[in-house]
């Protein structure tokens, strides 16, 4: 049997958007959540670059601005000894959105 601390559960993402005049962190919505979850447990460039893509069109269908989006993937890790939990960061992601790529007529 295998058994691990490192699952789902002891992993999040952080996503923060940047435009003029907005810089804020946003919370994860239900509709980003298993894209979320996927970038979470697997930080690599494409889960990484599918949840700052699905943020972006979530943002555009309210008609908020977006110029970048930051993702950064966190882990809980225990102390050997004491278990004491502290967060440490896996992988901070920007993607730059293409304004040309992503105006609509």
């Amino acid at each position: 049997m295998f058994s691990t601390t490192d699952d789902s559960g002891r992993r999040r993402v952080r996503v923060f958007v940047s435009a003029p005049e907005r810089s804020e962190e946003l919370a994860i919505t239900p509709s980003l959540e298993e894209a979320a979850m996927r970038a979470a447990v697997l930080p690599a460039d494409a889960e990484l670059s599918r949840l700052a893509r699905a943020v972006v069109d979530r943002e555009h269908r309210y008609r908020r601005p977006v110029d970048s989006v930051r993702i950064e993937a966190w882990r809980i890790e225990y102390a050997p000894v004491t278990l004491a939990a502290t967060s440490r960061l896996l992988r901070e992601f920007v993607y730059r959105v293409d304004t040309a790529a992503t105006t609509r007529p």
